[in-house]
């Protein structure tokens, strides 16, 4: 437009048009349009920022408008929209697109944000629900992992570990500083409650732990030759060299 104060031709301001030799002020609920020089209306659901100089949504329910994107965003600390919210998921819950809601892995399982999925952990590690992560478990000698308790379970005596499982040592024990089965002797058996090799006790005979062999029990005190412990009733003894009652 024509200055004549002073006497320059002149641009219009930013946000006017220029009408019949005279800059104009668009509308309210209007913007300037630099290529058709002319007031345009954003659409119904958005306004003009004359920070960018151009139309942006009307964000609602806490979103933020992204300059990038050129839509409505909820804020980094809020990053989910359940329609009428933004808001922020914490561990162990996981967002789910589905709900559009925070949401819990099931009883024993972890959310993997790489897959996007709820997963159990892999054998020989246990979920730390706090941490949203599987924790390795080391067993001791002789012990393995259970997955369902999350706790290491002993072996029996006469067994071993092989591949997180207990195998049996037939007719021995497993020797935790060998790392070994080891077998008794003929005529030996392995006894779990003391853990030792003890006699095969014949006949009614019991194996005694503290003198290690196998006697007859106090109510019938004498071994027959056919391995049975019989008891004498008076008038009659105990012949030791025929092993019988007389």
């Amino acid at each position: 437009m024509y200055n004549k104060t002073s006497q320059n031709c002149e641009t219009c301001p930013a946000n006017q048009i220029l009408y019949k030799g005279n800059c104009y002020t668009c509308p309210a609920g209007t913007y300037y349009d630099s290529t058709n020089h002319t007031c345009l209306k954003c659409p119904d659901d958005s306004f003009f920022n004359l920070t960018v100089k151009k139309c942006q949504p009307k964000c609602t329910n806490e979103s933020i408008y992204d300059l990038l994107s050129n839509t409505c965003k909820c804020p980094q600390d809020k990053p989910f929209s359940n329609g009428t919210h933004c808001i922020s998921c914490f561990l162990p819950k996981h967002w789910d697109p589905a709900t559009s809601s925070c949401q819990g892995c099931p009883t024993g399982q972890y959310f993997n944000f790489e897959s996007a999925k709820c997963l159990s952990c892999p054998t020989g590690t246990v979920l730390n629900e706090t941490a949203n992560s599987c924790t390795n478990v080391t067993c001791g000698p002789n012990q393995i992992f259970d997955a369902s308790s999350g706790k290491c379970l002993n072996c029996p005596a006469d067994s071993f570990v092989s591949n997180n499982t207990c195998l049996g040592c037939q007719g021995g024990y497993y020797d935790t500083s060998k790392k070994m089965c080891i077998k008794c002797k003929d005529g030996y058996t392995f006894n779990s409650t003391i853990m030792e090799c003890q006699s095969i006790c014949l006949g009614d005979t019991i194996y005694n732990p503290t003198k290690k062999y196998c006697e007859c029990p106090i109510d019938r005190p004498n071994l027959s030759l056919s391995n049975q412990c019989v008891a004498c009733t008076l008038p009659k003894y105990w012949d030791t060299n025929a092993k019988q009652c007389r």
